[in-house]
């Protein structure tokens, strides 16, 4: 399933870019510079985790090695940089109500479970089907926010219906993905399983959160004040 692993990355990372298109690409020159420093490393990480199979599959295993290990400097920053923007807007989003006390619950979830993913990556570079599996892992969880902002601009809007539409099928599409290479894997290897089940627990417990104000008090107590908050200029 993964000698063409180039190909999977290279799919996800323009469904993910994609969405980012209007709000950021066509509104370059109005956004801080937080959000330039955030897309370079999420480029350079998506280029990493599409050279490195693409080199394996060559024969390139120096190559393969050395960029691998550049990963130590460019995840981290990428790690940092998203959990920076996630502080820094959930705030002042998530007392909008709407779909954001959802789409919060995922980032907080996920932020530390990519971070987890490339850890054990690094861990188990040895085992090859586990350590490009934990890779893979780190793009695929951290993409519903760019596919599902594409779905939004290119999809929903024009039918009329609200940003706040895209939740469930953003987490039912990342769903099917995992669920179906959990299946074409037989469920044999342990990172995609325990993906699925992450994002499942997740998804069944968003429901629960919806309206819950502990959640919005906790991350407006623990985020960037709300009165702090200096919007994008559109």
């Amino acid at each position: 399933m993964y000698r063409n692993a180039h190909w999977y990355v290279l799919i996800i990372a323009l469904a993910t870019l994609s969405g980012f298109v209007p709000t950021y690409f066509l509104n370059f020159d109005a956004v801080f510079p937080r959000h330039h420093i955030h897309m370079a490393t999420a480029l350079a990480w998506m280029f990493l985790l599409f050279a490195q199979p693409l080199l394996a599959s060559k024969g390139s295993f120096a190559a393969h090695r050395i960029l691998g290990w550049s990963s130590v400097a460019v995840f981290p920053m990428l790690a940092a940089t998203s959990a920076y923007i996630v502080w820094y807007a959930s705030g002042a989003d998530i007392v909008n109500g709407g779909i954001y006390p959802k789409l919060y619950w995922y980032d907080y979830w996920m932020l530390p479970v990519m971070i987890g993913f490339w850890v054990a990556g690094i861990v188990w570079r040895k085992d090859v089907a586990i350590h490009q599996r934990c890779m893979l892992l780190t793009l695929i969880v951290l993409a519903p926010p760019g596919y599902g902002r594409a779905m939004f601009f290119y999809i929903l809007y024009p039918m009329g219906l609200s940003f706040h539409d895209i939740y469930h099928p953003m987490i039912i599409i990342l769903l099917a993905v995992l669920g179906y290479m959990v299946y074409r894997e037989r469920n044999r290897f342990w990172p995609t399983r325990i993906a699925f089940i992450l994002v499942l627990a997740n998804y069944l417990s968003s429901w629960l959160i919806a309206d819950a104000q502990w959640w919005v008090d906790f991350v407006t107590w623990f985020a960037l004040p709300v009165e702090a908050y200096v919007p994008v200029p559109r």
